[in-house]
């Protein structure tokens, strides 16, 4: 044997032809499983590392996905990018990360690199590029953005319902008995487009009930829920544009001797690990990661073979779910 298996040696180790071994380690379905398990067994006793060149060639397309994304520090990021490389290895693909940061020519590059590498797609989270750009790069990648804008072109969009989800927090609010409702925000974040929409929903639902909405550009946090508590009282809930805020706005309450649940409402968005730590315990709404994951990863791949394809698109129906920071 080889100093390096081949897949024709592991066809030999586990008595079945070359194709089934190919079958095998690319995740087809039709594989029986206990002949896949006996196959990967044999895979790794032998130490069989796979060729993606080789795959790449004899599939006409290449397993590797490309994902750019703003950063890791934000856990709907951090979640997003663990759902997208789930799917991906469900599908018998890899995932290759890009982290953009807060250089818009970071992206330009990540997606030049990608071409550069023959990628079978690209996944964009939240991307800053205008959409002439992001266009051209469609003609050029089969390429799906995921909580940005609507692109048009041959880009594929993949993104949550900002009414529906905006609705939902405010049904559970005015159930619960709170009176006041303000929408917390900051001045900058990684992905502006995302929450400009989020304030947009939030303010016509907040409108449709012939309230005036209260939306807040937060500066501290600290200050601004004491001069919130301070106008409003008790039955005031904060709803903050991710979960992130959400966390600094319970610290906050709790600094003044308030409890979020019992003094206080606080919801989140995104539904991140975070929220359901028990320290925090916070009601978020849920944007469905690996259904977003699922079908960018479907789009991209779908277009592979048709990349003139006009551009389609995904909405996602959230849920919200509620915890202890809006129970009275």
């Amino acid at each position: 044997m080889s100093s390096r298996p081949t897949q024709d040696d592991i066809a030999r180790e586990a008595g079945v032809s070359r194709g089934l071994v190919s079958l095998a380690l690319s995740g087809s379905s039709t594989v029986a499983d206990s002949t896949r398990e006996r196959i990967l067994a044999v895979a790794e006793r032998l130490g069989y590392t796979r060729n993606l060149s080789a795959a790449m060639l004899a599939a006409r397309t290449s397993p590797i996905v490309g994902i750019v994304l703003p950063n890791l520090m934000h856990p709907f990021f951090d979640s997003m990018v663990s759902s997208i490389q789930s799917v991906a290895d469900d599908l018998g693909k890899m995932a290759f990360t890009a982290i953009r940061g807060e250089m818009q020519t970071n992206e330009s590059c990540a997606l030049d690199y990608f071409i550069g590498l023959r990628v079978g797609g690209a996944v964009l989270v939240a991307p800053t590029l205008p959409k002439d750009r992001l266009i051209e790069y469609g003609t050029k990648i089969p390429t799906c953005v995921i909580a940005g804008d609507v692109v048009g072109g041959t880009i594929d969009s993949v993104y949550i319902d900002e009414d529906a989800a905006a609705k939902l927090v405010l049904t559970h609010l005015n159930e619960a008995g709170y009176e006041k409702i303000v929408f917390f925000t900051r001045e900058t974040t990684a992905a502006d487009e995302l929450v400009h929409r989020r304030v947009e929903s939030f303010t016509s639902a907040v409108s449709a009930t012939g309230v005036k909405p209260d939306v807040r550009v937060v500066h501290d946090v600290d200050s601004s829920v004491r001069d919130l508590i301070h106008e409003g009282g008790p039955r005031t809930a904060i709803v903050c544009y991710n979960d992130p805020l959400a966390m600094d706005v319970v610290m906050a309450a709790r600094a003044l001797g308030l409890e979020p649940g019992a003094d206080i409402g606080v919801v989140g968005y995104d539904n991140t690990f975070y929220a359901e730590k028990p320290g925090y315990d916070i009601t978020s709404i849920d944007p469905k990661p690996h259904e977003m994951a699922a079908a960018a990863l479907d789009f991209v791949t779908s277009r592979a073979e048709q990349l003139a394809l006009d551009a389609r698109h995904h909405l996602v129906q959230p849920a919200l779910i509620v915890r202890g920071s809006t129970s009275r």
